[in-house]
């Protein structure tokens, strides 16, 4: 099972934890995928908008 959904709606980037027997909590694993994505993000030229939610 995948500890990152990564879904795109239009231009919008939505990442969410999936660790909930961490309680969400950060790891470097989890934190390298995410700059991973965040870095390709970066450099699509169609730009992006992240959303974050609680």
């Amino acid at each position: 099972m995948s500890e990152l959904f990564i879904a795109r709606h239009a231009r919008v980037l939505q990442l969410t934890l999936n660790r909930p027997q961490a309680r969400n909590a950060l790891n470097n694993a989890l934190l390298m995928q995410i700059a991973d994505v965040l870095d390709a993000a970066a450099l699509d030229p169609t730009g992006w908008r992240l959303r974050h939610q609680r």
